[in-house]
């Protein structure tokens, strides 16, 4: 985690602009973000199966949730790349950090926000 922080700080991190940067460039950035989630949530993802093990419609749940909003992110950059409209971006990293977030209060065992708990669910 500190290195994906260290990274973030370090590099000149501008916004996407159609003027100023290429497709390629918009695709890069699109990668490494995805690097650096999948690695957090990995990270996370294994230590909680190590030491908490939740059932298994959370796991499913859990695993599910993040790919999907990494999927709605990778379109969201494409659509903010010719389209300048950021919403569908957000929400993807925004349901995204949401998981984790689940994940961490799931470890530390702190009770998630209502829009997180899932014990209504399952």
């Amino acid at each position: 985690i500190k290195m994906t922080i260290f990274s973030r700080v370090i590099s000149k991190n501008e916004g996407l602009h159609k003027e100023s940067h290429g497709f390629t460039v918009m695709l890069n950035c699109n990668i490494q973000n995805s690097l650096e989630q999948i690695f957090i949530f990995i990270s996370l993802f294994s230590y909680l199966l190590f030491t908490n093990a939740p059932s298994n419609q959370i796991i499913k749940f859990i695993v599910i949730g993040f790919f999907l909003s990494r999927i709605i992110y990778s379109l969201g950059c494409l659509m903010s790349y010719f389209t300048g409209v950021y919403a569908l971006r957000s929400c993807g990293f925004f349901v995204g950090s949401a998981i984790i977030f689940y994940i961490i209060c799931i470890i530390f065992k702190i009770t998630p926000p209502f829009f997180l708990d899932l014990s209504r669910l399952f």
